[in-house]
């Protein structure tokens, strides 16, 4: 395959990343994609590079609305507001003076305060299916454990985390392309959540509590916070971010460690390995499989100019994979050492929620090793994952055994 034919949005891509990704970063590891009409980055030193250039602005998913039919625009002005004020899709001044307010409540504090409640949650995910002697993972564990710790975070009532599960499951539906249908279930579930987010938000008005809507309400009086619209917009964020990354992170983490005997058997042995297995499995394969950027002003990456305003597509798990920076790249290795991998972004846009997502994982992994010694896949052919172009795909079934 030469760089000219890349397929970006082959269907049967899925198994075959990789070996693409390799292609990719010793043919044409700065390719201008005819398909995306944008750049695509595949090696690790590239990547990095442009995550803390701060000459970068982050791509707006309004843009992408704004490439809708003039006549089909209009119906979607409620998402495209709402997208609009989300921190991680604002200019860089405006994402950091969201970022300064959110870092008083995401504070190694919070996060190990946290820790109590997302053993409990997890434990009360595992009694339930204990009995049966099997899980499905994905609707078992990694869907609920998120939205139920992100339920504590919002101050929304544990009964209506299903609520929470339901919305981001249908928000993602705006980052898999143009179908006007799913974009329609996207903004429903947009509106459904602003408005019950409203009324949460009058009652921490009424009566403050230790979660970040009273946070964000501090933020509405002091400035950090432009207004109660954007404050809503970002309660969305927070879910559809915190609850999207470590459903994945779980998933994806259960792969990596059933499908690799030896490392399971030494993680049971040495449980302290289990903050680096975290790392590694973001390294390995991390939740967010790619980042757009557009460059302010031309740049040259690998021997190539590219034109101000152009789209960059940065490849996350082709740079977590670059033999340059990871020996043996392919191996999954829970004692690696000096994993830098880029799972949680890189510079001013780097997660902020990233030491939640860790612990909960942690917390996840060590209540499944502790509890069921013969955890195992049920079947490799029962594993789904759902493709979601250009190079994406998420894990829809995983069936264990205990």
């Amino acid at each position: 395959m030469n760089s000219a034919e890349y397929d970006l949005f082959d269907s049967s891509l899925e198994g075959k990343r990789l070996p693409l990704y390799k292609r990719m970063r010793a043919e044409n590891p700065v390719y201008l994609s005819p398909q995306l009409m944008g750049f695509v980055l595949t090696r690790y030193q590239d990547v990095a590079t442009v995550l803390r250039d701060p000459r970068m602005s982050v791509a707006e998913m309004t843009i992408f609305l704004d490439l809708l039919p003039s006549d089909a625009r209009g119906e979607f002005d409620p998402l495209h507001k709402s997208l609009s004020m989300w921190m991680g899709h604002k200019r860089v001044e405006d994402h950091l003076r969201l970022q300064r307010l959110l870092k008083r409540y995401f504070t190694p504090q919070m996060v190990e305060s946290m820790r109590p409640k997302a053993e409990k949650l997890t434990n009360q995910l595992l009694d339930a299916v204990a009995p049966q002697g099997e899980m499905e993972t994905m609707a078992d564990l990694a869907y609920p454990l998120p939205a139920r710790v992100i339920a504590e975070l919002l101050g929304v009532p544990q009964e209506d985390s299903k609520l929470l599960q339901h919305w981001s499951k249908e928000i993602a539906f705006v980052f898999q392309g143009f179908d006007l249908d799913n974009l329609r279930r996207s903004q429903k579930a947009v509106l459904e959540m602003t408005e019950y987010m409203r009324n949460i938000v009058k009652e921490h008005r009424l009566v403050p509590r230790q979660d970040i809507i009273s946070v964000m309400i501090a933020g509405l009086e002091d400035g950090s916070v432009a207004s109660e619209e954007e404050l809503l917009a970002n309660c969305i964020l927070l879910l559809f971010a915190g609850h999207e990354t470590t459903q994945h992170l779980i998933a994806n983490g259960m792969l990596a460690i059933l499908r690799n005997p030896s490392q399971l058997a030494l993680l049971r042995e040495q449980p302290e390995l289990m903050p680096n297995a975290i790392e590694e499995i973001m390294r390995f394969d991390g939740p967010t499989q790619m980042t757009v950027r557009i460059n302010n002003e031309p740049i040259t990456l690998g021997g190539k100019e590219i034109p101000a305003r152009s789209m960059l597509f940065l490849i996350n798990n082709a740079a977590n994979h670059d033999p340059e920076v990871f020996p043996d790249p392919e191996r999954f290795d829970i004692r690696r050492k000096d994993i830098r991998h880029l799972g949680f972004g890189h510079g001013a846009f780097y997660c902020m929620g990233s030491a939640l997502a860790r612990m909960e994982a942690q917390v996840c992994f060590d209540a499944l090793l502790r509890r069921f010694p013969n955890l195992r896949l049920k079947s490799e052919d029962l594993v789904k994952h759902e493709l979601s172009p250009p190079l994406s795909r998420v894990p829809v079934s995983i069936p264990v055994l205990f």
